[in-house]
């Protein structure tokens, strides 16, 4: 059934006109879509059916495979490795290198009388006759330091007296100060009396020639404010007046 649906779609696409509006277009590729899901469709079916191994050609006689060709055995062959080279050439290197030491000390060992020597190599000055050393007295550097630590000791003390000298005078001046100080502080603490007042010149109050205050009312912002509300809507004050009669 669904061979034949595919075949009437096939048939009926073929029959179309290479020039067509957009729909046909649109349902020209529904189609096409549409055929190709029934072959995903088909070809899916198509791989969930089972299949039979065929039979073999004659059921008389078993097949059996030819016999192989019979092969030669191994034959071992010498190999050589590089691990084994590396080693006989290292080997022979340490020979050579022993060889060559065992020479050397060899000619070290053998002996060879040193040349008999002409001339001394390394020539002995002479002897110099210096006169002989001449005795003299001992200049010792303690008696010049003493002489400077006693003049360091005459300017420290001379230092010490000036020092206390100023600390001396110091002291006098404060105590003289506070003494001072004393003696004005004593001079505040004595009551004294007042003076008796002149009456030479006594006061006499004058009448003022300034006129006499006269009073003003206030400029209260309440005032303002019913100014305004009756200039905003005069026949709710007209309301309130009456209604504040009728009270």
């Amino acid at each position: 059934m669904v061979e034949f649906a595919v075949g009437v779609l096939d048939k009926s696409m073929d029959g179309f006109a290479p020039h067509y509006s957009i729909q046909e277009r649109g349902a020209e590729k529904e189609r096409k879509l549409f055929t190709e899901l029934l072959q995903k469709q088909i070809e899916e079916e198509r791989s969930r059916v089972p299949k039979a191994i065929p039979y073999p050609y004659t059921t008389d006689y078993p097949v059996i495979p030819p016999k192989p060709e019979p092969k030669h055995c191994t034959r071992p062959e010498p190999f050589q490795l590089e691990s084994l080279l590396r080693h006989e050439r290292e080997m022979q290197r340490e020979l050579e290198e022993r060889q060559r030491l065992e020479k050397e000390e060899a000619k070290m060992r053998t002996f060879r009388a040193q040349p008999v020597l002409i001339e001394d190599p390394i020539p002995v000055p002479e002897k110099e006759r210096k006169p002989l050393t001449q005795v003299e007295g001992f200049n010792l550097h303690v008696d010049h330091r003493a002489v400077g630590r006693a003049e360091f000791d005459k300017k420290i003390k001379e230092k010490e007296l000036m020092y206390q000298k100023y600390r001396e005078e110091a002291e006098a001046a404060r105590l003289m100060e506070e003494e001072k100080a004393l003696k004005q502080l004593r001079k505040t603490l004595v009551p004294h009396a007042r003076p008796v007042p002149k009456f030479d010149h006594p006061f006499l109050p004058q009448k003022s020639s300034r006129a006499v205050t006269k009073p003003r009312s206030p400029k209260l912002l309440i005032i303002k404010r019913q100014e305004r509300r009756k200039m905003a809507c005069p026949y709710a004050a007209a309301v309130s007046s009456a209604a504040s009669k009728m009270r």
